[in-house]
């Protein structure tokens, strides 16, 4: 055998065995397949099982490559599950699209990869129906149902598009940035379930157009939101054989601390609230060509501190004073028609109702606008209402990172001006005193395990729009505040088990959000909260199973809400000499049964009512309430009777409640 032969023989060889290798290393998951089929029908005796077919979703997720395609064939599912690639996972058969069920609880399906793509699916029974929590996703032409949150997308530059979302609870939550929600059915169920069919919250630079929303106590809402586009939806309620009290009274949209927001080409009817509500500072948004109609209360409804907002060129039909403008200034309103309106509009601020020689058009009716705001030039043609071209939406996607907290366990002062860029962990051994400085936040402070936060002169100014909570106090943590300034776009303190607080002389600025929040959340027993002012939030303060709070000669105003006591069985809780104005609910929101003491406080332009209570009654009989006397009470006439909710509480004895039996 000459040498050329063996070398021949010896390349057979090595090609022969790189052949079995690769074979081995397919065969052992060496590579994963690109395409895999899932239905409930395979088992061991299908061709391909284990490698290519699967009998649940997860694992096919599993077996697949990244950037592969799931194939998913009709039947049911009862899965809960966790996508950590990018891949595409779709229906067999979009006529026949699988039922993923996830038995009542947990979150059916959560994105963890981005660019993954979800088309054709029916998504039923969790708690969660779809969890986005990464960037560039797309939700598409699938169902979600019967899920206390049908979808929440923290993440950034995701795609939901042509679903149909439906049953009581709530409908989706965006709290990431550039998400474009379009061409969706979103379906509630309220007064019996479903309070909003949409939230912005904290997100900037979101689209969302031509979906279509119907029963819902808020069809839309955004809070603590800037820079989003709202074009072209439908807002409607459709339930008009229920016979209404006032607390279950909707909006179409509700704009709650928010600004620069693009409000446009929407339609909005048959609302018992009002059409389109700013309050809490929501300043510099346009409201441009929407049409509204039958709109029970108005259709634009402009409150406290909420300025420089544009309404143009929109049509109102059908309301009841066809807009409402409280405490505000520098809004402007102009070839506006607003029809058919049950008493005149209300302007009690300093706003211009003409531009350039243009008013509004108000058919045959001489308008008279108390007391402050006239149309000094009203239209004698009705104008045309314009669609108005989208805008873009240049914004980068900013990249998400990880910084570790600062744990702080020794003695500090801080007394120079200053920047709060990580998260605060202040635990056992932890003292920290920021006094007479300046500090801007941009993440959570959590004072915790025996800990200590003082701030003493500071003016605290929160800049980071995703942060949801200012400071939480927990675990034997404490918290104290003396004459600080704290301004917050929406951010709650939150008091825990085992936390303390004391609030002294300080104003406490815009904090609280509308999903529950309150600028002081009290969560444990015996916070001091003397001589404060909170104003321009949602809720001043939430008492929540938790007792013998003493609240004493604040100012409270600009809110929803100004204390809500709710679910309190044990202790008392004393609120005396406080100044409640400016309310759009209630000055105090009693729920449930608690023991309270209620003295000497004053109502004034209470727009719901001053002292309100469900679960609860009005009894001559003591019930756990202590006697209260002294109230005085000031508020715009016939116009709270407009907009009052629940249970009216107006004289000049004593208020005493009982829970229903």
């Amino acid at each position: 055998m000459n040498i050329l032969n063996i070398f021949r023989r010896i390349a057979v060889c090595i090609i022969f065995c790189m052949i079995l290798i690769v074979g081995f290393g397919t065969s052992f998951g060496g590579t994963s397949p690109s395409e895999v089929w899932v239905s409930p029908e395979y088992d061991g005796d299908t061709q391909g099982w284990g490698g290519s077919h699967f009998a649940t979703i997860q694992d096919a997720v599993e077996s697949v490559s990244e950037g592969g395609v799931v194939i998913v064939g009709p039947g049911t599912y009862n899965e809960h599950i966790i996508v950590d690639k990018s891949v595409t996972i779709r229906a067999e058969d979009p006529d026949e699209p699988p039922v993923i069920d996830g038995g009542g609880t947990g979150t059916i399906l959560f994105l963890d990869s981005s660019d993954v793509s979800i088309e054709n699916l029916k998504i039923q029974n969790g708690e969660w129906g779809i969890w986005i929590a990464s960037n560039n996703n797309t939700v598409r032409d699938s169902t979600i149902r019967d899920c206390e949150w049908r979808m929440v997308i923290p993440g950034y530059g995701n795609e939901i598009i042509s679903n149909r979302l439906e049953g009581q609870c709530e409908g989706m939550m965006v709290s990431g940035s550039k998400n474009v929600i379009s061409d969706n059915i979103v379906l509630g169920d309220y007064p019996i379930g479903g309070c909003t069919g949409l939230r912005l919250a904290f997100s900037s630079h979101n689209i969302v157009r031509n979906n279509y929303f119907e029963n819902y106590r808020c069809h839309i809402l955004i809070t603590g939101a800037d820079h989003n586009i709202v074009a072209g939806n439908t807002l409607y309620r459709s339930w008009d054989h229920v016979e209404l009290s006032e607390e279950y009274r909707n909006a179409g949209m509700i704009l709650f601390n928010s600004q620069k927001n693009t409000i446009i080409n929407n339609d909005i009817s048959n609302i018992s609230g009002s059409g389109i509500r700013l309050f809490g500072r929501s300043t510099e948004n346009l409201m441009r060509a929407n049409k509204m109609e039958d709109v029970g209360r108005s259709g634009f409804e402009v409150l406290f501190g909420s300025d420089r907002n544009e309404v143009i060129n929109n049509e109102v039909v059908e309301s009841t004073r066809g807009v409402i403008l409280g405490q505000v200034d520098d809004n402007l309103l102009y070839n506006n028609i607003i029809l058919d309106i049950g008493s005149e509009p209300f302007d009690n601020g300093a706003n211009h109702w003409v531009y350039e020689g243009t008013g509004n058009y108000w058919g045959e009716d001489e308008i008279v606008i108390p007391p402050n705001g006239e149309d000094y030039s009203p239209l004698e043609e009705k104008p045309e209402i314009s669609k108005v071209e989208e805008p873009e939406i240049d914004y980068v996607i900013p990249g998400i990172e990880f910084i570790e907290s600062l744990i702080i366990e020794d003695t500090q002062v801080w007394e120079e001006d200053l920047v709060i860029d990580r998260p605060i962990k202040i635990r056992e051994g932890g003292e920290l005193e920021i006094r007479d400085t300046k500090v801007e936040v941009m993440d959570l402070i959590e004072v915790e395990q025996g800990g200590s936060l003082v701030l003493r002169n500071v003016e605290m100014r929160v800049v980071n729009q995703g942060l949801m909570n200012l400071i939480i106090v927990h675990d034997e943590g404490t918290l104290e505040i003396y004459d600080s300034k704290l301004s917050a776009r929406g951010q709650d303190i939150i008091i825990r088990e085992g936390g303390s607080l004391r609030v002294e002389e300080s104003e406490l600025i815009g904090m609280g959000h509308w999903d529950g929040g309150a600028a002081l959340d009290l969560g444990n027993d015996g916070a001091v909260i003397v001589n404060n002012t909170i104003k321009d939030g949602f809720v001043g303060i939430l008492i929540e199973n938790s007792n013998d709070h003493t609240i004493i000669n604040n100012e409270i105003s600009n809110s929803a809400t100004g204390i809500l006591l709710f679910e309190i069985s044990e202790g008392d809780n004393i609120v005396r000499e406080n100044k409640f104005s400016n309310m759009i609910y209630a000055g105090i929101f009693i729920q449930s049964h608690p023991h309270y003491t209620l003295e000497n406080n004053s109502y004034v332009n209470i727009w719901g009512n001053d002292i309100c209570g469900w679960g609860v009654g009005i009894l001559e009989d003591d019930n756990g309430g202590d006697d209260t006397g002294g109230d005085t009470h000031t508020d715009y006439g016939g116009f709270v009777l407009l907009i009052g909710i629940a249970i009216t509480a107006i004289s000049l004895g004593v208020y005493k409640w009982k829970k229903r039996n």
